[in-house]
């Protein structure tokens, strides 16, 4: 907060890390970030950070895409 930075929000599903899938305590939990204050934001305002759910580990991959126009 003191650096006022900011969390990009994921497309695709909003969790990156699972815990007991397929039983009654699944846990779904945002656990990966990225984090960017306004200054990189508004030079960078097309960045999209993606998720990507992986079924083999417990957590899902993210990926920052920039592209400056």
């Amino acid at each position: 907060m003191d650096c006022k930075s900011k969390d990009l929000p994921l497309i695709r599903y909003p969790y990156t890390q699972g815990k007991g899938c397929g039983t009654k305590i699944w846990v779904h939990e945002r656990l990966d970030r990225a984090m960017c204050i306004d200054n990189w934001l508004s030079y960078f305002d097309n960045a999209e950070l993606y998720n990507f759910t992986c079924s083999s580990f417990d957590y899902d991959l993210i990926l920052l895409v920039v592209r400056k126009q």
